[in-house]
């Protein structure tokens, strides 16, 4: 009997009952069915305190219901029971910023904004995370807010090629635009310029590979 109680408490003890309440949770996430999937991350932060899975799990549910602030401080907790040089941080991280690009391709930006800059706090010394939140400005149109996050990409990795070649573009574009401008205030062709620049909807930047929307940087 002493056995058949040890085994019991070992299996108690054990991850299989936090795997077996975070798998139905996940079933319910991808059915759409938060409330019950929220329920049982919750529950399972409650029977297992100390685990860096349940979390995590929770801070994705609480992504879900647009609860950043509520988010972070899972995560948080999450991070807190890991070691500095834990691979799982890299984890977190990476599946923090595919939630963000998972609203950014269905065109939901500002969800994926608050998802990336929730991404920059949890991880303020990752280059990437920054990208991300650059690339979700620029596709807002705020092109201030692109331009910062992609120059601290940048100073946090310098071999970023992707920030070097987008502040290279809007470097070009905006040469570009002031060489053309200096032409029409000589022939004071203003109403000229703005037709040829609205003819001239995309156009191949010197120094680029890929086709640059005037709009982007205007």
């Amino acid at each position: 009997m002493k056995k058949k109680y040890a085994n019991v408490k070992w299996w108690i003890n054990s991850t299989k009952i936090e795997t077996r309440l975070n798998s139905p949770a996940y079933h319910y996430l991808n059915s759409n069915k938060i409330e019950e999937a929220y329920k049982i991350f919750k529950l399972n932060t409650l029977v297992f305190p100390n685990s860096y899975n349940v979390w995590d799990s929770l801070g994705e549910i609480h992504i879900i219901q647009d609860d950043f602030e509520i988010a972070f401080t899972s995560y948080k907790k999450a991070l807190s029971l890991l070691a500095p040089n834990d691979k799982s941080r890299r984890t977190t991280e990476n599946n923090v910023n595919g939630l963000g690009y998972r609203f950014l391709i269905i065109n939901d930006i500002n969800k994926a904004i608050n998802i990336f800059k929730l991404n920059t706090k949890l991880f303020p010394n990752s280059a990437n995370v920054y990208d991300s939140l650059g690339e979700a400005y620029l596709e807002n149109g705020n092109k201030e807010q692109a331009i910062f996050h992609y120059k601290k990409s940048l100073a946090l990795n310098p071999n970023n090629e992707n920030a070097k070649e987008i502040l290279e573009e809007r470097k070009n574009m905006v040469k570009f635009l002031n060489s053309q401008l200096a032409v029409y205030f000589e022939t004071k062709s203003f109403f000229k310029f703005f037709r040829d620049i609205n003819e001239i909807s995309n156009v191949v930047i010197t120094g680029t590979d890929r086709a640059v929307n005037f709009s982007d940087w205007i």
